[in-house]
């Protein structure tokens, strides 16, 4: 079955927030993580899935100009 996520586009990032930006090692591809700190314009991100997780541990921070926006709704 696929999931289906609403996206807001904003700039008001918080601790928790689930955002969905591009992904900084594979072009094009989109990700969903959960922010865990934030660093004046940098957001590292953690997937809820800790051990199956591809996230900041793995690439770094997420810089602002790559999210898309904030995840508000599941389908």
């Amino acid at each position: 079955p696929t999931d289906y996520v609403i996206i807001r586009r904003t700039k008001k990032i918080g601790l928790g927030d689930v955002i969905c930006f591009f992904d900084p090692e594979r072009n094009g591809k989109k990700l969903l993580k959960r922010v865990q700190a934030i660093n004046q314009d940098k957001y590292f991100v953690v997937g809820d899935n800790l051990s199956q997780s591809r996230d900041s541990r793995h690439f770094g921070w997420i810089t602002h100009d790559r999210i898309i926006g904030k995840a508000i709704f599941k389908i």
